[in-house]
């Protein structure tokens, strides 16, 4: 694409595939927050794990959970230094995917609440530490297409990558050198997908489906020609806010 006379920029436009090890650790939150089917009492419990559970840690695990929903203890440290258990109240309204003070590395977070007639609401949220270091190599495939005399962009459609904005950033800017990468003029990472607000009042409008959506622009400062500047303008404004994009 180009604007007036001003040079033409390549863009390639890529999403990476979901990573095996991705699956692993939904699979591990979802059968944790399994659990919340077998509570009896309103709680709201939040799992926060230090590193990935061995294979034998799982059914340990669902124990520890359920023997700390009996008790009234607000905290409760795991066995081997693998988390804590919290309990939370009053529940969150929104799962923070962030980085919290007890955690080194942004977490994989999956929550699951249970809610029925007769039957009190309770809610499970797991946080796994969660890093996938696929950056080099997806890098590596997407320059191969960009051109030698024009300014090379690279647009990455991360949706299914968990902590992407925490976890590439460095990643990716380790791959800018002098003599590395030279043809990415710079790389913009972005999401986006639909979910759904749930009205807090039961007179209230049904649910909304809202379009959130968000992008990192990384510049490269060692690129053979810079994207031209008003591209990095565009990319480079903030833009993360949901967007309601109708009613069920």
């Amino acid at each position: 694409m180009r604007r007036g006379d001003g040079p033409w920029l390549h863009v390639e436009v890529s999403r990476p595939d979901i990573s095996q090890l991705r699956k692993q650790t939904m699979a591990l939150a979802i059968d944790l927050c399994g659990v919340v089917r077998l509570i009896d009492k309103p709680i709201t419990i939040e799992v926060v794990l230090r590193r990935e559970p061995n294979v034998g840690d799982s059914a340990a695990l669902k124990a520890s959970i359920l023997r700390f929903c009996k008790n009234e203890a607000a905290r409760q440290d795991l066995a081997s230094g693998l988390g804590f258990l919290l309990r939370t109240n009053p529940p969150p309204v929104e799962v923070a995917a962030a980085l919290s003070a007890d955690e080194e590395q942004p977490p994989y977070v999956v929550a699951m609440g249970s809610a029925s007639e007769g039957k009190p609401e309770r809610k499970v949220i797991v946080r796994v530490p969660f890093l996938d270091e696929r950056a080099a190599n997806v890098l590596r495939e997407e320059a191969r297409q960009l051109p030698k005399h024009s300014p090379g962009l690279i647009m990455l459609d991360v949706t299914e990558i968990p902590t992407v904005f925490q976890n590439w950033k460095p990643l990716v800017e380790r791959r800018f050198q002098p003599k590395l990468n030279t043809r990415i003029g710079g790389v913009c990472l972005f999401v986006s997908g639909l979910f759904l607000q749930v009205p807090e009042l039961p007179d209230a409008l049904p649910p909304m489906r809202r379009l959130t959506r968000s992008r990192l622009f990384l510049p490269n400062p060692h690129a053979d020609m810079e994207i031209p500047l008003w591209v990095q303008k565009i990319l480079a404004t903030r833009y993360d806010d949901p967007i309601a994009v109708g009613h069920h």
